[in-house]
């Protein structure tokens, strides 16, 4: 069984822990409890009421910073009285342009697409659930996404990006654009996301609402 599976039987819910696979079965716990492993002490899951609507301010809240990290520049050089600015994709473009495309291209599904698609289709879930509806294709974008978060790297890009800073600016006049502060906000805002995402409670709503 894979960590953090659930199956059901007859007799209820099946569940294995994310860090060791050891199996339980799913009881009822309090309101903002956690159920732990009693063998790793791993969460299992929670009963957080709240979780949704955290979760969902999350993804608002990154989904407007990844708009400013894209139209925004992430670095601005001046050198020889000249200036020039880079937003994401035009950095992606100057990649390519210079003999790199595969580096390019994994920059651009990693810092742009992934972490747009992600966004993008948690909001798809996440907003009707708050009024008890789920609309066609939900689990299996649902499941989507969770693949996704793994592939999302806007942290590593922004790191990327103060180092290149910190670089060219022994060569010439570098700034940090506005566009990066969004982007490394706007890595924060989804790994607070993922943080306060209770699945369990989410595969649970869109059960509810067939």
């Amino acid at each position: 069984m894979m960590s953090g599976m659930m199956v059901r039987d007859g007799k209820g819910t099946l569940l294995a822990c994310p860090d060791c696979d050891l199996l339980y079965r799913e009881i009822w716990v309090p309101r903002r409890t956690n159920a732990c492993c009693a063998r790793c002490d791993a969460l299992l899951y929670r009963n957080d009421p709240g979780a949704l609507n955290r979760a969902l301010a999350w993804t608002v809240t990154g989904g407007l910073l990844l708009v400013l990290a894209n139209v925004f520049p992430v670095m601005v050089f001046s050198y020889g009285g000249k200036s020039q600015s880079n937003t994401l994709v035009e950095g992606v473009i100057e990649l390519a342009s210079g003999g790199v495309e595969f580096v390019a291209l994994v920059v651009f599904l990693t810092s742009v697409v992934f972490p747009i698609l992600r966004t993008a289709g948690l909001l798809y879930v996440l907003l009707p659930l708050q009024s008890g509806r789920r609309l066609p294709l939900a689990p299996a974008i649902f499941r989507s996404v969770s693949a996704l978060e793994k592939w999302g790297m806007l942290d590593v890009y922004a790191l990327a990006i103060l180092v290149t800073v910190v670089k060219l600016g022994q060569l010439a006049e570098a700034h940090i654009g506005i566009g990066c502060f969004a982007l490394v906000a706007a890595a924060a805002a989804m790994i607070a996301t993922g943080s306060a995402l209770d699945r369990r409670d989410v595969w649970r709503r869109l059960e509810a609402a067939r």
